[in-house]
This record gives structure tokens, C-alpha cells and sequence, in this order.
């Protein structure tokens, strides 16, 4: 004789609720996808932080230098000094060519120029075609003696001379983390950008 189990259909099966082990396995591999999901969003956002600074720098770096040496390489004359609210004033003979300021004339007119100069209250350098602020070019400059006069060694030169190589330094010092309070127990990044530009000679 055969005994035959009775068997719930399939509709019945549907029908049944989780058992308390299932509904803890399922809320508990809930929790862990949420919580992966979150810590790789938390991750990329914290990934982004870190690198804003570096792409900032760079692209800045690259612009200004860009922009120097387009300038530069087609000045009739080239002067270093320093710039104050009022005026440019000229490193004096026998003096190391090392200053925060330069100014550029593009031709003999000697009314027509452009100046860089450091900005020590905003930490900036700026460009100008006259004795106005001017725009800022490069942002976090915290070096003052951004450019020297330099011979084709590299040894600075000790007056105005007519073949000069000028020497551009550009230190960015940036907040890592731009969220955070600025103190001591914060982290911040330093870039240097070392470059040369040499002028067109005129005959």
C-alpha cells in the first residue's frame, strides 16, 4: 500500500509569507548593498576633492605661462620691478634681477605695455595694460619673486640687459580639501612651475 502526502498547489505556495530567518538573510543583504552603494558614491566624492585642486593648478599654470610667453616672445623691451598701487617702479642698476613685477613693451612706444605682477593681499597674480588692478591670470601664487633676468646659463643678471632669458616661478599652495576650515590640521597641496621664455632678438 502506498501512502500519498497531500501537496499544496502552486497558487498556495505563492500565497505563503516569509518566515521570520528569510525576512532577517533579506533585510541583512539589504543593508550591505546599501551600504556598498553609499560608500563608493562617498568615495567618488571625496575623489573629486582631492583631485579639483591638482586640475585647477595645472590649468591655470598652463594658461599663464601660455600667455607670458605669447607676450614675452613679442616685447621690444623688457623690465623688472616692482608694482605698486600708483606706478611700476625699476630694479636700480647692480641689483639682482629677481622681482615680483615685469613689465613688457610690445614696441618702441614706450606709453604701450603690459605688466604682471604679484598681488601679496589676494595671493594672486595679475595682468595689466594700464595702471588699473587688472585681471587676475593665476589664482594661490604664494611666492613674491616670480620673475628673473637670467643669462643663456641661467645665472641671474645684475642689471637691465637686452638679451635676457626671463626666468618664471610659480608656486601654487591649495587647500586639498576646500570644504574644510583653514587651521593647522589641515592638508594642503604645493605646485611649482618652473619655466623659461626667451624674446624674439630685433635687428
Amino acid at each position: 500500500m502506498t501512502f500519498k502526502l497531500p501537496s499544496e498547489s502552486w497558487k498556495e505556495r505563492c500565497r505563503r509569507a516569509f518566515t521570520l530567518p528569510e525576512y532577517l538573510i533579506t533585510l541583512a543583504l539589504s543593508v550591505l548593498l546599501i551600504g556598498a552603494t553609499l560608500g563608493s558614491y562617498m568615495y567618488g566624492l571625496r575623489m573629486v576633492q582631492f583631485t579639483q585642486p591638482k586640475l585647477s593648478a595645472s590649468d591655470e599654470s598652463r594658461k599663464v605661462i601660455a600667455l607670458l610667453t605669447e607676450d614675452i616672445r613679442s616685447a621690444y623691451k623688457i623690465k623688472l620691478g616692482k608694482r605698486t598701487s600708483t606706478a611700476f617702479t625699476e630694479l636700480g642698476p647692480f641689483t639682482r634681477q629677481e622681482a615680483s613685477a615685469i613689465r613688457i613693451h610690445p614696441s618702441t612706444n614706450t606709453n604701450s605695455f603690459i605688466i604682471y605682477f604679484w598681488d601679496g593681499t589676494n595671493q594672486a597674480l595679475r595682468r595689466t595694460t594700464d595702471n588699473s588692478v587688472g585681471a587676475i591670470v593665476a589664482n594661490a601664487v604664494t611666492n613674491e619673486l616670480i620673475f628673473t633676468a637670467e643669462d643663456w646659463r641661467g645665472n641671474p643678471y645684475t642689471n637691465n640687459n637686452a638679451a635676457i632669458v626671463v626666468g618664471v616661478t610659480l608656486q601654487f599652495n591649495q587647500i586639498q580639501f576646500p570644504r574644510t576650515t583653514v587651521g593647522p590640521s589641515n592638508y594642503y597641496d604645493f605646485y611649482q612651475v618652473r619655466t623659461k621664455i626667451n624674446k624674439r632678438a630685433y635687428l
